[in-house]
Protein backbone atom coordinates (compact mmCIF):
# COMPACT_ATOMS: atom_id res chain seq x y z
CA UNK A 1 0.00 0.00 0.00
CA UNK A 2 1.44 3.27 -1.07
CA UNK A 3 1.00 6.79 0.19
CA UNK A 4 -1.67 7.43 -2.43
CA UNK A 5 -3.87 4.70 -0.95
CA UNK A 6 -4.13 6.64 2.29
CA UNK A 7 -4.10 10.11 0.75
CA UNK A 8 -7.42 9.81 -1.10
CA UNK A 9 -9.56 8.72 1.90
CA UNK A 10 -7.76 11.20 4.14
CA UNK A 11 -8.46 14.01 1.70
CA UNK A 12 -12.13 12.98 1.47
CA UNK A 13 -12.50 13.00 5.27
CA UNK A 14 -10.77 16.37 5.57
CA UNK A 15 -13.05 17.85 2.92
CA UNK A 16 -16.14 16.48 4.69
CA UNK A 17 -15.05 17.93 8.05
CA UNK A 18 -14.37 21.36 6.55
CA UNK A 19 -17.74 21.35 4.76
CA UNK A 20 -19.63 20.46 7.94
CA UNK A 21 -17.72 23.00 10.01
CA UNK A 22 -18.43 25.84 7.60
CA UNK A 23 -22.14 25.02 7.34
CA UNK A 24 -22.47 24.81 11.13
CA UNK A 25 -20.88 28.24 11.49
CA UNK A 26 -23.23 29.73 8.90
CA UNK A 27 -26.25 28.61 10.92
CA UNK A 28 -25.28 30.62 13.99
CA UNK A 29 -27.38 33.74 14.35
CA UNK A 30 -26.51 36.87 16.29
CA UNK A 31 -29.14 38.35 18.57
CA UNK A 32 -29.39 42.05 19.37
CA UNK A 33 -30.30 42.54 23.03
CA UNK A 34 -31.31 45.97 24.31
CA UNK A 35 -32.84 47.92 27.16
CA UNK A 36 -33.40 51.61 27.73
CA UNK A 37 -30.34 53.12 29.44
CA UNK A 38 -30.74 54.34 33.00
CA UNK A 39 -33.60 51.97 33.84
CA UNK A 40 -33.94 48.79 35.85
CA UNK A 41 -35.40 47.04 32.82
CA UNK A 42 -33.91 43.74 31.79
CA UNK A 43 -32.32 43.14 28.42
CA UNK A 44 -34.76 41.83 25.83
CA UNK A 45 -34.00 40.23 22.47
CA UNK A 46 -34.82 42.77 19.77
CA UNK A 47 -33.93 40.94 16.54
CA UNK A 48 -31.68 38.24 15.07
CA UNK A 49 -29.11 38.70 12.31
CA UNK A 50 -27.07 36.33 10.18
CA UNK A 51 -23.77 38.05 10.95
CA UNK A 52 -22.25 39.85 13.90
CA UNK A 53 -21.51 42.84 11.65
CA UNK A 54 -25.21 43.25 10.81
CA UNK A 55 -26.12 43.01 14.48
CA UNK A 56 -23.49 45.56 15.49
CA UNK A 57 -24.63 47.95 12.78
CA UNK A 58 -28.19 47.90 14.14
CA UNK A 59 -26.91 48.28 17.72
CA UNK A 60 -25.00 51.39 16.62
CA UNK A 61 -28.13 52.76 14.94
CA UNK A 62 -30.12 52.25 18.14
CA UNK A 63 -27.47 54.03 20.20
CA UNK A 64 -27.77 57.05 17.89
CA UNK A 65 -31.48 57.41 18.72
CA UNK A 66 -32.00 61.00 19.92
CA UNK A 67 -35.27 60.32 21.76
CA UNK A 68 -34.22 57.21 23.69
CA UNK A 69 -30.77 56.11 24.85
CA UNK A 70 -30.21 52.36 24.60
CA UNK A 71 -27.86 49.87 26.22
CA UNK A 72 -27.26 47.24 23.53
CA UNK A 73 -25.24 44.10 22.95
CA UNK A 74 -24.88 41.44 20.26
CA UNK A 75 -24.52 37.83 21.35
CA UNK A 76 -24.58 34.45 19.58
CA UNK A 77 -28.04 32.90 19.66
CA UNK A 78 -26.85 30.35 22.20
CA UNK A 79 -26.04 33.03 24.80
CA UNK A 80 -28.64 34.61 27.09
CA UNK A 81 -26.99 37.67 28.72
CA UNK A 82 -29.74 38.20 31.29
CA UNK A 83 -28.86 37.52 34.94
CA UNK A 84 -29.72 34.02 36.11
CA UNK A 85 -32.63 33.92 38.53
CA UNK A 86 -32.57 31.42 41.36
CA UNK A 87 -35.96 29.67 41.29
CA UNK A 88 -35.64 27.85 44.63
Amino acid sequence: MGARTFAVPLLAVLLAVLTLASSARAECAWVLWAKPSGTDAVLVPMNAYETKAECMREATNMQRDKQQKWFTGCFPETIDPRPKVNTR
